[in-house]
């Protein structure tokens, strides 16, 4: 009597299966390098305004040790005496001593905005250099980046009268009480703050 075998099915897949596997696996892939790169960016974005407020806080606190150790010398024209501070709304230029200069001493410091950044240039004081207001500044580092615009104003006594804020301060015989500054940055972001100059009343 013949035997009959029945033949067993052999397990696998179709190839349609393994297509429509293949297809599911690229999406799901594709979903989720799609969610790393958001992360990386995000990321990204967070480690650049992280940087920007460090940079900022800093830039501020040596703004604000810069201007208020601003120190009372003078010059003489004829017989007149000036104290050696001159500002308008773009910058100022002062004379003053801080610890992370080449040389100890007394330097004479111009701030202003330079290709989109707050610098702040100096250079040692000479006394018997000549003009205050044009002697030259050899060194220069950065203060604040990406500045769109900034704007300096004075408070103190231009005469006899009583205090008030002037956009200018020059040929004074002595120096402004404080110093306000208006700071506009490409963000959009505003940084305002007034600085009391030690010496002023001294």
């Amino acid at each position: 009597m013949m035997k009959i075998r029945a033949e067993k099915k052999q397990s696998g897949f179709t190839l349609v299966e393994v297509l429509v596997a293949i297809s599911i696996m690229t999406m799901v892939s594709m979903v989720g390098y799609g969610g790393v790169i958001f992360c990386l960016k995000q990321w990204e974005k967070g480690e650049s305004r992280l940087h920007a407020t460090v940079e900022n806080f800093h830039g501020v606190r040596f703004l604000r040790e810069r201007i208020s150790s601003a120190k009372r010398t003078s010059y003489s024209v004829g017989s007149k005496t000036y104290v050696e501070f001159s500002g308008d709304k773009q910058g100022l230029r002062f004379v003053s001593k801080f610890a992370n200069a080449p040389q100890a001493g007394l330097y004479v410091c111009h701030i202003g905005v330079e290709n989109k950044s707050l610098r702040l240039k100096y250079n040692l004081y000479h006394p018997e250099a000549g003009n205050f207001d044009s002697m030259p500044m050899n060194n220069s580092q950065g203060i604040l980046s990406s500045i769109k615009r900034v704007k300096f104003s004075y408070f103190g006594s231009v005469t006899a009268g009583s205090d008030k804020w002037y956009e200018t301060w020059k040929k004074n015989n002595q120096l402004p009480k404080m110093v306000k500054y208006s700071i506009d940055f490409e963000d959009g972001k505003i940084i305002e703050n007034v600085i009391f100059i030690e010496t002023a009343d001294s």
